[in-house]
């Protein structure tokens, strides 16, 4: 378990303690350093990337947030009928006890 300092909330965004960044703290610095020097080669040599990676990147976008929005739907109709049972289920033992429970003194 970790234990969190409340008083420290800037220490607490960068901790590395009980976290995956010490495993790959040196994969990401060596990714940065290759990304900057294709952004570097790219500058000075004025090489052009084109446009099909922008077209590959939308649609793949899109294909996950379509994909993402029928999960959520899926999860709150889940959630909707559960919570639909959860009060039927609750009303029918209201009911089912009423009929057991003795009623007020005639006056």
């Amino acid at each position: 378990m970790i234990l969190y300092d409340s008083s420290d909330w800037l220490g607490n965004v960068f901790i590395c303690h009980g976290t995956v960044w010490p495993q790959i703290q040196m994969k990401f610095i060596m990714v940065c350093l290759y990304i900057f020097a294709a952004w570097f080669f790219a500058d000075i040599y004025e090489f052009n990337m084109g446009t099909e990676g922008r077209t590959i990147l939308f649609s793949s976008m899109s294909f996950l947030l379509i994909f993402r929005a029928n999960q959520a739907y899926a999860r709150y109709w889940n959630g909707r009928t559960m919570v639909a049972e959860f009060f039927s289920c609750c009303r029918e033992f209201i009911l089912l006890s009423m009929g057991y429970i003795r009623g007020g003194g005639r006056t």
